[in-house]
């Protein structure tokens, strides 16, 4: 009875349910599922090379959250750089700069570039990226997951609006974080991933 219930536990955890991606690729979409916990201005990790503030929007991911990331714009990827750190807990804000990490740098068509940080938690003790340098990704498909409790942060440029706030629950591949410019439209046509 006790390997049923564990192995139902796990098949919870390691879910990857379809999602309705837009076709539309005027926007930023949600890395991952769950709560944003803080947007802030801040410089990206010194590994995305990029010098400038920008908006940075942090993912709470509790267990009970799906955990598989997804690409957040149509890029290529630029850089990728893993960080070896602690296991502190993903709610905490000193886990950003001591945690496991892997930050990935997408640039765009347009020449700018979102940075997904993948962090692990005082749960999560792995993160998998399946990324890889100079790849083409396009925005909504899977790239990788990160085991059990974590956070996932977004660095978006500043002169894209955004379209959420904190205390907000977001879905990966579905929620709208940011419009790529301001005449951005909304398309209604979706297709599953």
């Amino acid at each position: 009875m006790c390997g049923i219930c564990v192995t139902a536990l796990v098949t919870y955890f390691f879910r990857d349910p379809q999602r309705a991606i837009a076709v539309s690729r005027d926007f930023v979409l949600s890395p991952a599922d769950g709560l944003i916990c803080k947007i802030e201005s801040a410089l990206p990790p010194q590994s995305s090379e990029l010098v400038e503030e920008m908006q940075k929007v942090s993912i709470y991911l509790s267990p009970l959250n799906v955990h598989v990331n997804r690409i957040p714009v149509d890029g290529i990827v630029k850089r990728l750089h893993y960080v070896p750190g602690k296991n502190l807990r993903a709610d905490y804000d000193s886990s950003e700069d001591e945690n496991e990490r892997q930050e990935s740098t997408i640039e765009m068509a347009d020449g700018r570039n979102v940075v997904v940080v993948q962090q692990t938690g005082f749960l999560a003790r792995r993160v998998v990226c399946d990324l890889k340098k100079d790849q083409q990704v396009s925005a909504g498909k899977r790239f990788g997951i990160i085991k059990f409790g974590s956070r996932v942060t977004v660095y978006i440029p500043k002169d894209m609006p955004l379209l959420v706030s904190e205390g907000q629950t977001v879905v990966a591949g579905e929620t709208i974080l940011a419009l790529l410019h301001e005449t951005a439209s909304f398309v209604t046509e979706r297709f599953l991933d």
